[in-house]
């Protein structure tokens, strides 16, 4: 009789009555032979007791029937559901598993809760999918996907597939606010002279100063190279 650990589920519940069955089939002669019937003995006092003390009080009962109100409360989920589903968990988790067993559809909870999640993490998703190339004016943009993003819960978060995308975008805006002054000191050098020399130094300074990831974007870097080539010829013919 493999009936294993007495413990308050279904499952042990049914291999004893499985044995129970097995051995009353058995004529006297056959019973006689089974020499683990004492397990079953056991087994059976074991349960027996476990099911007094896990027998539903009035209270239990009553418990699990404000529960079951307050899931039946959640209704077709919907991005604004967030308060009576979190009430129906709230509720729910303070039961004890004897209690809990007594809610009669929990999974409608855990299934609003799947379905919430996943419009959560579409609002985000859809806002990260509005960045598009990442420039200057996207700041707004940017920074309220990323807001939604932390708002959301970690099981929400887990979702955002695309998460990735954002933090890149952030990045590459922080080092596009970066590297834009570098970029308007280029455009004021104008047309060189000799008298160049301060503003071309300046701008070859900032733009060394930058992180190749940076130097990447200044988009007329050409102008400084031609502006720092036009500068040494003057300077030579001089």
């Amino acid at each position: 009789m493999n009936i294993g650990e007495v413990i308050y589920t279904a499952y042990v519940k049914t291999s004893i009555q499985i044995a129970r069955s097995a051995y009353d089939s058995l004529t006297d002669e056959q019973k006689e032979l089974v020499t683990t019937y004492q397990v079953l003995l056991e087994a059976e006092a074991a349960w027996e007791l476990l099911a007094e003390e896990n027998e539903a009080t009035e209270e239990d009962m009553n418990l699990a029937t404000e529960v079951d109100a307050l899931i039946d409360a959640i209704g077709a989920v919907t991005l604004d559901s967030k308060d009576v589903i979190y009430a129906a968990r709230l509720a729910f988790d303070g039961l004890n598993e004897k209690q809990k067993a007594l809610v009669s559809h929990p999974e409608t909870l855990f299934g609003a809760e799947e379905v919430y999640d996943n419009m959560c993490a579409s609002v985000v998703i859809a806002a990260v999918a509005a960045i598009g190339e990442v420039t200057l004016d996207k700041r707004e943009i940017i920074f309220q996907a990323q807001d939604a993003y932390d708002a959301l819960a970690d099981s929400q978060k887990a979702l955002v597939t695309d998460y990735p995308v954002l933090q890149n975008a952030v990045i590459r805006y922080q080092n596009l606010v970066v590297v834009q002054p570098v970029i308007e000191q280029i455009n004021e050098i104008g047309e060189v002279t000799l008298e160049s020399t301060d503003r071309i130094t300046a701008a070859i300074r900032a733009y060394n100063a930058l992180t190749g990831e940076q130097q990447q974007l200044v988009g007329n870097y050409d102008i400084l190279e031609a502006a720092a080539a036009r500068y040494d010829s003057l300077a030579a013919i001089r």
